[in-house]
């Protein structure tokens, strides 16, 4: 499933990381992805949602960046081993509704 901040904020202490996936592994649920979350162009705010992903066991972060994050989140997929999925909404999305 994919969890987001409504369900677990990023600064939630480890303790309750744990305590959540505890209790989902119980019931059968994995976690697999976590979002949708803004990236920008501030890398440590970036990793630090990164190094969130890597306590919470997951493998896609759901991601609206802008396009300057690009440089930061290549590194930090790299380095992480977690993968970033664009999350469009359509024309309506004021980022990438025209690509360039």
């Amino acid at each position: 499933m994919e969890l987001y901040r409504g369900h677990l904020p990023v600064d939630a202490p480890a303790e309750r990381i744990v305590q959540l996936k505890e209790r989902l592994s119980a019931a059968g649920v994995m976690v697999n992805a976590f979002g949708v979350e803004r990236f920008g162009a501030d890398h440590a705010l970036n990793e630090r949602i990164f190094r969130f992903g890597r306590e919470l066991g997951v493998v896609n972060l759901s991601a609206a960046p802008t396009r300057d994050a690009f440089d930061s989140l290549e590194e930090l997929v790299d380095r992480y081993d977690i993968r970033i999925a664009i999350h469009n909404h359509g024309p309506e999305d004021e980022l990438w509704a025209r690509p360039e």
